[in-house]
């Protein structure tokens, strides 16, 4: 009998998916806002700090 691990299909889906399907599962995971920085009631101040000194470096 052969096992099948779910996390195998979802790791193969991730290759496939856009930059907006992405951000649209990090958004309903509450790891990003609408805006795309991470939701600041589950992120630290310096690591929301760091992500925007990020973005501005591009």
């Amino acid at each position: 009998m052969q096992m099948v691990h779910a996390e195998t299909a979802v790791r193969s889906d991730a290759n496939f998916r856009t930059k907006e399907e992405r951000a649209k599962l990090l958004i309903k995971a509450n790891i990003l806002d609408t805006n795309g920085d991470y939701v600041e009631r589950f992120f630290s101040a310096e690591t929301i700090k760091k992500d925007k000194a990020r973005q501005q470096g591009k």
